[in-house]
């Protein structure tokens, strides 16, 4: 027991623990204030507590290093009395360095989220001026009216401040777009004036077989008075010759049988030809309505591009507000056209974002908000998709209906 005491006085003579004890506990206190970092002064400040800290530990270590090589039995005791002094600071710079990291961490996650809303503004004004690019593409089958509406709709679209260091571009999009869209109604006029000219000339056609039916009622009613003529003289012809009347009522039932055959071919003939022109009017009017059909499809097509950017947005909102909210892992693919980073949402490949971790309680209150937003513009998206269809469906109706006409007038 003697030695033992004897071993740690010497211990602590060797570190002049008495000394360095009272020291160590007042430095310690000295960084009790720091609680959280603030600012970059307060990082230094924290910093510099702890790298104090650090040094007085390692001073500590080294006395202690140096006064283990009397003896084996002293070193213990040294080992055991540094163990005993470092364990009184050694908390404190375990504090410090850790507030220290947490602040460093933080600042690294706000330049992240920086960089993460930076790129999806540049996507969103992108998506913009790709609308306004590919506006003359989605004309296709659609009527001069409709060209001149998209016309001054993008006409009354203004390129403002929103469009930020792509304004040129959107500029110089708007003015491509409306170049091409002129020249599509231009064409568009030059091919309605050719159809309302087809059309007089099947108006024409319609009043020359109307005429030509006239025609044939009046030959038929001559015909009937003619017939009637006939009858009489010959039944006045019976009277005056009574011995040649087997001979005339022969002829009679004769000439009767013929008109009867004529007359029941002539009101085949007519019934035919009715039943045509009622078919051919209800054709017609069928037409109409499928021409009218046809004519939305690039109002269709409008806005169905609309939706679907609108769509894109809204899934890329849900997605990053569901990563801020809940931290989920997503693995990045690469886009088969660019080579990029994207993620696939619900068949759709959107930009790829550097998921966080943390859980944050306004995104977790603003998740249902967005996906009920992303979900009407699924709906939007899959009646358009179903409209779409139905007039592309009307217009090929409506190609097959000219191309048989254009034959038909060929022939």
């Amino acid at each position: 027991m003697t030695t033992q005491l004897t071993v740690a006085a010497r211990a602590a003579v060797a570190l002049e623990s008495s000394t360095a004890e009272a020291y160590l506990q007042s430095l310690s206190m000295q960084s009790q204030s720091i609680t959280a970092i603030t600012n970059a002064d307060g990082r230094t400040e924290c910093h510099a507590a702890a790298m104090t800290a650090k040094g007085a530990r390692i001073g500590i270590e080294k006395a202690g290093k140096a006064a283990r090589d009397d003896a084996m039995q002293f070193s213990k005791a040294v080992i055991t009395e540094t163990n005993r002094l470092v364990a009184i600071i050694e908390p404190e710079e375990s504090r410090l360095v850790g507030i220290r990291d947490e602040w460093d961490a933080e600042k690294s996650r706000e330049k992240a989220e920086k960089a993460r809303e930076e790129s999806l503004r540049v996507m969103i004004i992108q998506g913009r001026i790709n609308c306004i690019r590919t506006l003359p593409s989605l004309t296709a089958g659609a009527t001069a009216a409709v060209v001149q509406f998209d016309i001054d709709a993008l006409t009354r679209t203004e390129i403002d401040d929103t469009f930020a260091e792509f304004h040129d571009e959107a500029v110089t999009a708007k003015a491509e777009s409306l170049a091409k869209l002129t020249e599509i109604h231009a064409a568009l006029v030059r091919a309605e004036a050719e159809a309302i000219k087809a059309k007089a000339e099947q108006d024409e056609q319609f009043a020359r077989i109307k005429a030509e039916r006239e025609e044939l009622a009046r030959l038929r009613a001559e015909q009937a008075i003619r017939d009637a003529a006939d009858k009489v003289d010959r039944e006045a012809e019976a009277k005056r010759l009574q011995l040649a009347r087997d001979e005339i009522a022969e002829g009679r039932r004769v000439i009767a049988a013929e008109n009867a055959k004529r007359l029941a071919a002539d009101r085949d003939e007519l019934a035919r030809r009715m039943a045509e022109e009622d078919r051919a009017l209800k054709r017609s009017v069928e037409i109409e309505k499928l021409r009218e059909a046809a004519s939305k499809i690039t109002r269709i097509q409008t806005k169905l591009g609309v939706d679907k950017a609108e769509l894109i947005i809204w899934i890329a909102k849900v997605e990053a507000c569901r990563v801020k909210a809940y931290g989920v892992k997503v693995t990045p693919l690469s886009c088969p056209h660019c080579a990029g980073l994207v993620s696939a949402v619900h068949g759709t490949l959107i930009p790829f974002v550097e998921p966080e971790q943390a859980y944050d309680p306004e995104a977790i209150a603003n998740l249902p908000i967005f996906e009920k937003s992303r979900d009407l513009f699924v709906s939007s998206v899959a009646n358009g998709d179903r409209d779409l269809r139905t007039a592309e469906d009307a217009r090929a109706k409506v190609e097959a209906f000219d191309a048989e006409m254009s034959q038909r007038k060929a022939a």
